[in-house]
Formats: structure tokens, sequence, C-alpha cells
């Protein structure tokens, strides 16, 4: 293979909030981290949220990595999100998950779209949500190649064609104006949905180039699915609510929002 030139994404952050339930999540958060860093002279901040660290020493020296505790068993990932938006020092972010790749063309193109102002937002893969298995997972840890996993697409299930998750690039002044991560959404649940209706509503367009987005196996977890009844339930209201309501509702619930404050100090050690 030819020597490879880095993309230039030193004013692009990727924020990956992470727990670690299980061996195959942690690596595939080696296998994420290795990746942006082949392909992207960038900045990769990872925040892990947990009684005690589990983190490898491989994910400490290739990402800027934060660790706070935190006693409860459920994984805030809205208000862990707004926290690493507000530590991000780029004008440009990437909420980006532990288990998911995508094409670098992909991800520069989005980037390319939001330095020209043309967008303020981006889904950067088309709406395919493809299933890498445990084995050609396997074959991707050892040579971290978009080419090996856009050879073999054919090979992976379709979970869905119409995908709103797994990484969201954004301007991040504009996405402080829509409100950022709703945090009324706790642990798993519609938090991905909602961001998009609700900047949606707000009259912005969400730039989705062609291409998909490639989630590695790993076991489900508790992290992988609603908390509880209660919280299952407020995921559902809050996402339906954003439907339902005005733009002027909308303006009017993100003024009440403390999480939009960049001072805002979040604790985690509940």
């Amino acid at each position: 293979m030819k020597h490879l030139t880095k993309l230039d994404l030193m004013d692009v952050s990727f924020l990956i909030p992470v727990r670690i339930d299980s061996l195959s999540r942690l690596e595939n958060l080696e296998i994420v981290v290795k990746y942006l860093n082949k392909y992207f002279n960038t900045h990769v901040l990872v925040m892990e949220v947990d009684e005690q660290s589990k983190i490898s020493e491989v994910i400490k020296e290739n990402s800027d990595y934060t660790f706070r505790l935190s006693r409860t068993s459920i994984f805030r990932r809205t208000e862990i999100n707004n926290t690493l938006i507000h530590s991000c020092k780029t004008p440009i972010a990437v909420l980006y998950d532990s288990d998911i790749v995508i094409s670098p063309f992909q991800l520069f193109q989005a980037v390319k779209q939001i330095r020209s102002k043309q967008h303020a937002f981006s889904l950067p893969y088309d709406g395919r949500f493809l299933q890498v298995d445990y084995y050609n997972k396997r074959i991707f840890k050892k040579c971290i190649r978009i080419d090996f996993l856009s050879s073999g697409i054919n090979q992976y299930s379709i979970d869905t064609n119409h995908s709103l998750g797994g990484c969201f690039m954004f301007d991040v002044l504009e996405y402080k104006k829509t409100g950022l991560e709703n945090e009324h959404i706790e642990g798993w649940g519609h938090d991905d949905a909602e961001r998009i209706k609700r900047i949606q509503k707000l009259d912005y367009v969400v730039y989705r180039p062609e291409g998909p987005l490639y989630h590695l196996w790993h076991e489900r977890g508790d992290n992988s699915f609603f908390f509880d009844e209660k919280r299952e339930r407020k995921s559902y209201e809050t996402y339906f609510r954003t439907c339902s309501i005005s733009r002027k509702e909308i303006e009017h619930d993100i003024k009440s929002w403390s999480w939009i404050q960049s001072d805002k100090i979040i604790k985690f050690d509940d």
C-alpha cells in the first residue's frame, strides 16, 4: 500500500462518549480511534463515564482522554455529549459512536460543506446502516483499511436504510443556537431522531453524502436498550413533542434549557 496522506481536519473534533460494558465495545473503540488517526490529522476526544476506568492504554495514547466518575447505572449520553461539545475547541465537531466506521471521503465531503457554510449540519452517510459481522470485524481490526469494508459491502446485513444515528457532524456555534443535545432524553433512546427533527423544524437542511455507515459487531449490553419504562416513556414523549410543536414553541423551549449555557459544569459522580 502506498504511503497514506492524512486529510487535514485540524478544525474538527471527533467526540466519543463511552461506557465499556463488554470486551467487544472496548475493542471497537480501539479500532475506531486507530482508524480516525490513520486517515486524519484531527482531534479525537474520548470521554469515559463509569464507576471506574476500563479504557486501554492504546486509547489513552491516541486520543484526548477524560474519565468522569458516575455511580449511576444509566449512561446519560445526551448530557455527556453536551459536556464534550462545551469542551470542544474547534469550530466543527462530530458526535461519533464508539462502534462505527464511515468512509474518509464521506466525512471530508461533509466537513467541506460545513467549512463553506453551505450547510451547518450533516449526517455523513446516506441512511444505510450496515452490520459488519464478527469475522469481518476481526479482519478489519488487523488492516484498518476502508477499502476492505467497501469491497465487501454486499456481505453485510442492512439494519436500516433510514438511520439517523451513529455519527452527527455540525458547526458548533450553530448547534448551540438550536439547543444542543436534548437532556430530557436519558440513556439509550430517541435522541438521534429528536435532534434531526428539531433542527429541521428550525429550517436547517441536513447534508447527506452518498455512502453507508458501517457498524462493528459488539455484544448488546445495558447501554443498547431503554434503561427502564420511565425513561422509555420520557424518550418517546420528548421526541413526539418536538414533532408536534411549532418552530416558535421550539425556540421558546430552547431558551429554558440550562445546558446551552457554555459555562455550565456537569457533574457525574452521583
